[in-house]
């Protein structure tokens, strides 16, 4: 009986040592974090904000027209500079047949700015690869000067603390942001802090695409197309990512290109 007994017993264990190594079996953790209770909802799951006459969302219907992916895994601010780009000056009335959208490729020929190419292709430049927010502003400032984008101005806004000062500070950029096309964001963050991707922590950068004051939440349109689609993520969590810093990188935080009064 006790031989029977430790048979079964060792067979218990052969079948879970099988189940646990079977294939086909996923191990992976869920895209947007934890099982049960996400920290970021993709825009499939999440559109009622757009189909409600009282939210215009100017800025999401000037980038989505050009969003892009980035052409490797280090071109993050390529991919957001072209959206941003076309949304500022290829959504205009007046355009030309022979007006071309700005495509990724030919910006980083033109745009010497910071290294821009040798940062995003290769090995980088000096060892780094990516660019840091200071480096992101450089860049943009170039880009605009380099194709006659006149009327805008670039700033940046580094977090480096969760504060409730900080965290009225960025709802009020975020509102100001959605109200018109008279500004567009660019988001340095660390994607992983945002949905727990085992991949991380790389700083990343991605366009915002709306904000929700409502329900408290911010559209990336997150131009890492291998693996995320658009996502709505609380403003505090965004915060967390945006505050986080890297050796190679520093903070995050915003970039914001807003057209001059007149």
């Amino acid at each position: 009986m006790r031989r029977v007994l430790l048979f079964c017993m060792a067979f218990v264990f052969l079948q879970a040592g099988w189940a646990s190594a079977a294939p086909g079996v996923n191990t992976q953790p869920p895209k947007y974090g934890p099982a049960g209770a996400p920290y970021a909802t993709p825009l499939w799951q999440s559109h009622e904000y757009f189909q409600s006459a009282k939210n215009p969302a100017p800025d999401f219907w000037a980038l989505i027209t050009h969003y892009a992916g980035q052409q490797n895994s280090l071109s993050c601010s390529v991919a957001t500079v072209a959206m941003v780009l076309n949304a500022i000056d290829r959504t205009r009335q007046e355009l030309r047949a022979e007006d071309t959208n700005y495509q990724q490729s030919k910006l980083i020929d033109d745009v010497k700015a910071a290294h821009w190419k040798e940062h995003v292709t290769g090995d980088g430049w000096k060892g780094r690869r990516g660019l840091t927010l200071a480096e992101l502003a450089d860049v943009v400032t170039d880009a605009l000067q380099i194709y006659g984008i006149t009327g805008w101005t670039v700033s940046l806004r580094s977090f480096q603390d969760i504060t409730p000062e900080t965290i009225g500070e960025l709802r009020a950029i975020l509102k100001t942001n959605e109200a018109s096309t008279d500004d567009f964001v660019m988001l340095h963050f660390l994607q992983d802090r945002l949905t727990d991707d085992p991949g991380g922590p790389y700083a990343h950068i991605s366009p915002v695409g709306a904000y929700d004051k409502a329900s408290d939440r911010v559209l990336i349109l997150d131009v890492d197309r291998e693996y995320y689609g658009p996502y709505w993520i609380g403003t505090e969590r965004l915060l967390a990512a945006l505050s986080a810093t890297t050796p190679s990188h520093g903070y995050g935080g915003l970039l914001i290109v807003r057209r001059i009064s007149r």
